[in-house]
Protein backbone atom coordinates (compact mmCIF):
# COMPACT_ATOMS: atom_id res chain seq x y z
CA UNK A 1 0.00 0.00 0.00
CA UNK A 2 3.00 1.80 -0.55
CA UNK A 3 3.05 5.08 -3.13
CA UNK A 4 5.37 5.07 -5.65
CA UNK A 5 6.26 6.65 -8.89
CA UNK A 6 8.66 6.00 -11.95
CA UNK A 7 10.71 8.59 -13.54
CA UNK A 8 11.43 8.46 -17.15
CA UNK A 9 15.18 7.73 -17.91
CA UNK A 10 17.33 11.16 -18.50
CA UNK A 11 19.79 9.15 -19.61
CA UNK A 12 20.26 8.45 -23.31
CA UNK A 13 23.47 5.94 -23.01
CA UNK A 14 22.36 4.63 -19.22
CA UNK A 15 20.10 2.00 -18.25
CA UNK A 16 17.59 2.37 -15.29
CA UNK A 17 17.07 -0.14 -13.31
CA UNK A 18 14.35 -0.76 -10.80
CA UNK A 19 14.25 -2.78 -7.68
CA UNK A 20 11.27 -3.75 -5.58
CA UNK A 21 11.91 -4.94 -1.94
CA UNK A 22 8.97 -7.01 -0.21
CA UNK A 23 9.25 -8.40 3.60
CA UNK A 24 6.65 -9.90 5.45
CA UNK A 25 6.24 -12.67 8.56
CA UNK A 26 6.85 -16.86 7.32
CA UNK A 27 3.43 -16.99 9.50
CA UNK A 28 1.55 -14.80 7.09
CA UNK A 29 -0.24 -16.23 3.72
CA UNK A 30 1.82 -16.24 0.74
CA UNK A 31 0.49 -15.17 -2.60
CA UNK A 32 1.80 -18.27 -4.76
CA UNK A 33 2.34 -16.03 -7.43
CA UNK A 34 5.19 -13.91 -5.57
CA UNK A 35 7.41 -16.96 -5.70
CA UNK A 36 7.76 -17.02 -9.49
CA UNK A 37 10.27 -15.35 -11.16
CA UNK A 38 9.15 -11.40 -12.69
CA UNK A 39 6.24 -11.54 -15.61
CA UNK A 40 6.89 -15.27 -16.03
CA UNK A 41 10.09 -14.59 -18.89
CA UNK A 42 11.68 -17.10 -17.12
CA UNK A 43 12.27 -20.00 -15.19
CA UNK A 44 14.01 -20.71 -11.70
CA UNK A 45 16.42 -23.08 -13.75
CA UNK A 46 16.76 -20.63 -16.33
CA UNK A 47 17.81 -17.63 -13.59
CA UNK A 48 20.03 -20.27 -12.02
CA UNK A 49 21.86 -21.55 -15.08
CA UNK A 50 25.61 -21.30 -14.40
CA UNK A 51 25.61 -20.19 -10.51
CA UNK A 52 28.23 -21.51 -8.54
CA UNK A 53 26.74 -21.99 -5.39
CA UNK A 54 23.27 -23.29 -4.59
CA UNK A 55 23.10 -22.20 -0.92
CA UNK A 56 20.89 -19.34 -2.01
CA UNK A 57 18.51 -21.14 -4.72
CA UNK A 58 14.83 -21.83 -3.68
CA UNK A 59 15.80 -20.28 -0.45
CA UNK A 60 12.14 -19.98 0.40
CA UNK A 61 11.40 -23.78 -0.12
CA UNK A 62 13.00 -24.41 4.03
CA UNK A 63 10.09 -22.73 5.55
CA UNK A 64 6.52 -23.69 5.94
CA UNK A 65 4.65 -21.22 3.33
CA UNK A 66 1.14 -21.09 3.63
CA UNK A 67 0.28 -20.68 0.10
CA UNK A 68 -2.95 -18.26 -1.20
CA UNK A 69 -4.10 -17.89 -4.81
CA UNK A 70 -4.11 -14.23 -5.68
CA UNK A 71 -7.88 -12.87 -5.08
CA UNK A 72 -10.34 -10.59 -2.78
CA UNK A 73 -9.81 -13.30 -0.04
CA UNK A 74 -6.60 -12.42 0.24
CA UNK A 75 -7.07 -9.69 1.92
CA UNK A 76 -10.30 -10.24 3.88
CA UNK A 77 -7.42 -10.74 7.32
CA UNK A 78 -7.69 -6.89 6.62
CA UNK A 79 -11.47 -6.53 7.38
CA UNK A 80 -11.56 -8.74 10.30
CA UNK A 81 -8.96 -5.98 12.16
CA UNK A 82 -11.19 -3.05 11.42
CA UNK A 83 -14.11 -4.67 12.54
Amino acid sequence: MTVHKGLHNVWPNRLRLSVDFRYQGVSQPVVDGSLKPHYGTQTWEEIYQGWKASQYQYYWTKYDLNLAPYGASFFSHEKKADQ
